[in-house]
């Protein structure tokens, strides 16, 4: 399963309460991954929202609990393509779906719906 979303750690996030509702399937699954992309868009924001000790504790969970994937540049191109294909994707986004291809992922847990509806993918939310 990866993970694209930054709401479990934000208390006043629309999002929250559903994401720790997620976060215990979530927690039952085998592997967490999560690209360096999604780690560094969920630092940032978790930063903008409420602040560095926040971001330390966020940080240190996902490093306990996932596995980081650094994409590369050769999966970049393929992640161009996602995104023109679909439009309405970000860049990260379009990582995040190549990485699911790369490793046989079908699930990815989200609160955005951009992953809706593309093959292959069940948005968790």
């Amino acid at each position: 399963m990866i993970l694209a979303s930054l709401d479990l750690f934000v208390e006043n996030d629309q999002w929250h309460d559903d994401a720790l509702k997620l976060s215990r399937y979530v927690d039952t699954k085998s592997e967490l991954v999560i690209s360096n992309l999604v780690l560094s868009e969920t630092i940032t924001g978790i930063n903008k929202k409420i602040g560095v000790e926040a971001c330390k504790i966020a940080f240190n969970y996902i490093m306990d609990n996932f596995t980081i994937i650094t994409e590369t540049k050769k999966l970049y191109p393929k992640a161009i393509e996602t995104l023109v294909k679909y439009h309405s994707l970000s860049f990260a986004d379009s990582v995040s779906i190549e990485i699911m291809k790369l490793m046989n992922i079908q699930e990815i847990a989200s609160f955005d719906d951009d992953f809706d509806g593309k093959k292959g993918i069940l948005r968790l939310h």
